[in-house]
């Protein structure tokens, strides 16, 4: 996951330092229709933050391309 456009949900500043990230470990079968691969992966990634510019804590929270950053 990359964290290009994560910014702080206070300050707006893109500053932050990663304290740690989980992560589902939830199995699906992988499903193909004409050799592509169409399942979607079920596992959340969440990684928990502190802005290095105003101290805030947030979480980035991540499913099949979907970011969110919400305040913790």
């Amino acid at each position: 996951m990359g964290f290009e456009n994560v910014k702080c949900p206070v300050c707006n500043a893109s500053y932050f330092q990663v304290q740690y990230s989980t992560e589902t470990a939830l199995y699906s079968p992988p499903v193909y229709r004409d050799g592509e691969l169409i399942s979607k992966d079920p596992n959340w990634h969440t990684t928990f933050c502190i802005c290095l510019n105003c101290g805030n804590t947030f979480i980035i929270s991540s499913h099949e391309g979907e970011v969110n950053v919400m305040k913790s």
